[in-house]
């Protein structure tokens, strides 16, 4: 599950737009919860919870895929960069560094090449955009029954920064969100300095010197017409 916390009055109006509209969008297992549920843990004016909210092991669960497919007899091809793309009549022609492949369907869900890809095919209306996030370890145990997010805020590129749990039940801090023009994961030295006041903001009972550097990630958005 996942609370998501309004810290102070200011931020109660935004808290219940963002629960009418996980009603209007049908999400279920949305619920009003009382502070007491959290108060130990996190400054709270209000909250409410989300029950259907969880986390996957991904390594794991990437490689339970991985065998599915292959026992269904789909062909993973790896370290095959694709060089070209082009649509003939009812069909497409994919030209990759190790394959030359025909098919009658393609997705594309390549992630960070994923523009790249579409302009093969003359689609020109997206951009895309590097946003890179760190994250910090909490050198402590720390409430990790459920997640704990803040109230977004407004025009954020990212959703604040929160709790996340791995699969031993150890707590990390992040992400913060930062543009680059550089897909790569070398986590900043002053990334703890730039997250602590949002930390500090929310959680309670956390030292600054309980947290150390964790990893970063990088992570496209979709830009049109300028807007992400």
């Amino acid at each position: 599950g996942k609370y998501v916390v309004a810290t102070k009055e200011q931020e109660v109006s935004a808290l219940n737009r963002l629960y009418e509209k996980a009603l209007n969008n049908k999400i279920s297992g949305i619920e009003w919860c009382e502070a007491e549920e959290i108060q130990d843990f996190v400054n709270v004016e209000k909250a409410f919870f989300s029950k259907d909210t969880g986390y996957i092991d991904v390594p794991i669960a990437l490689k339970k895929i991985e065998l599915i497919l292959i026992s269904q007899g789909v062909h993973i091809l790896r370290d095959n960069y694709v060089d070209s793309i082009s649509s003939e009549q009812d069909h497409f022609l994919v030209n990759s560094k190790n394959e030359n492949i025909k098919t009658d369907r393609l997705f594309n869900c390549s992630g960070y090449e994923s523009i790249r890809l579409r302009t093969y095919l003359g689609l020109t209306d997206f951009e895309d955009r590097f946003v890179k996030g760190s994250y910090l370890i909490l050198k402590k145990k720390f409430f990790n029954k459920s997640l704990i997010y803040p109230v977004p805020e407004e025009g954020l590129i990212g959703l604040g920064v929160h709790t996340t749990i791995d699969s031993s039940g150890v707590i990390r801090f992040g992400p913060n969100t930062a543009e680059t023009s550089n897909y790569d994961y070398l986590t900043e030295e002053d990334s703890l300095e730039k997250m602590w006041p949002a930390i500090n903001a929310l959680f309670k009972n956390i030292d600054k010197s309980e947290l150390s550097l964790d990893y970063s990630g990088v992570r496209t958005k979709l830009v049109k017409d300028g807007a992400y």
